[in-house]
């Protein structure tokens, strides 16, 4: 769970959707801690690499804002907003085809 929760907190941050996936980090953060597990190096990786580029897009208040909510939530709710994000995230793309070309564009420069 902890690694699809990254990986979508990635994704969101990847296609412009930055409080998104701040919030889903924020849930990992909190599932981490219920859990007492560790996170696996490359997951840990991809999360401290995503909390960066969201640090760099996101006012400090804004940040800590929307990670304390996705520690808030709890486990049905953080698969509620997790679902929800990515049903809204879907209908989005097959609208308009090149959701990412912000995130290509920022990439390239």
């Amino acid at each position: 769970m902890l690694h699809t929760l990254i990986t979508a907190g990635a994704l969101f941050e990847a296609e412009d959707d930055p409080m998104t996936a701040a919030t889903l980090l924020g849930r990992v953060d909190a599932l981490q801690k219920e859990m007492a597990i560790a996170i696996n190096p490359t997951e840990l990786r991809l999360r401290d690499e995503t909390l960066v580029l969201l640090g760099a897009r996101l006012e400090r208040d804004e940040l800590a804002s929307a990670l304390a909510v996705g520690c808030a939530l709890d486990h049905d709710a953080g698969l509620t907003y997790l679902f929800a994000a990515l049903d809204a995230l879907t209908n989005t793309r097959s609208a308009t085809p090149t959701a990412s070309a912000a995130r290509k564009r920022r990439l390239a420069s």
